[in-house]
């Protein structure tokens, strides 16, 4: 069973990934005064991503009750990266067999009470931190677009600890964030399922409701789907 992290404001949060989300997630746990270590195979990302945090950082950090503005550094070393931070959120291109090399390595180089998490929207974690030694310290972590949107989904890998989970959601607001579990597995999280079943009804109005594309049969469903009129 994995024990939660130890003085988790005294320690770094280390982020694989310096694209888009990996440096605005980097940029929220920058809020608090403590070190964020960005690691990523490109240098010239790495470079970017610390620009984009420290100038977004002070108004940022403003915004935070009780934040200050923290440091963060580039590490192009994955293993120098982690090693001592209490979570490290994984960032990277939505490759399955990308994330499962990267979790085995962080097993391998991360504290032992260090939270992994992954941003993943399109892979449940399950799936790339099953048959891993420490897989109930591991988690899906999905954030939007910080800091504009400051939410995001945690979800369990199917063997996440409940102490992880707990931990997660009462410590992520101390940086600026809402977290909301996702109590069973699913792909897009919250936020994504409901916006893809409103973009359904949408769709059914303007194109089946309208008559340009199926005939309400007035049966339970539609049926009867002619080509749309153009």
């Amino acid at each position: 069973m994995s024990s939660v992290p130890q003085n988790h404001l005294d320690r770094p949060v280390a982020v694989v990934g310096a694209g888009t989300l990996g440096r605005r997630i980097a940029l929220m746990f920058a809020t608090r005064g403590g070190l964020v270590r960005i690691t990523d195979p490109g240098a010239e990302a790495g470079a970017a991503a610390v620009a984009f945090v420290e100038e977004q950082l002070p108004d940022v950090a403003a915004q935070v009750p009780g934040g200050s503005p923290g440091t963060v550094e580039y590490v192009p070393e994955q293993a120098d990266a982690v090693a001592g931070a209490w979570l490290v959120v994984e960032a990277v291109p939505e490759n399955l067999e990308l994330k499962k090399k990267i979790f085995a390595q962080l097993e391998a180089d991360a504290d032992a009470d260090a939270i992994l998490a992954s941003n993943s929207s399109s892979y449940a974690s399950r799936l790339f931190t099953s048959g891993l030694a420490t897989a109930d310290r591991m988690l899906n972590t999905h954030f939007y677009m910080p800091p504009q949107s400051t939410v995001l989904d945690v979800m369990s890998d199917g063997e996440t600890s409940q102490d992880v989970l707990e931990f997660v959601l009462k410590t992520f607001p101390e940086y600026g964030l809402h977290p909301f579990q996702v109590h069973k597995e699913s792909t897009g999280f919250i936020f994504n399922r409901i916006w893809a079943a409103i973009k359904r009804e949408a769709l059914l109005h303007r194109y089946v409701d309208a008559g340009k594309l199926g005939v309400k049969t007035g049966e339970g469903f539609y049926d009867d789907y002619p080509k749309p009129n153009r």
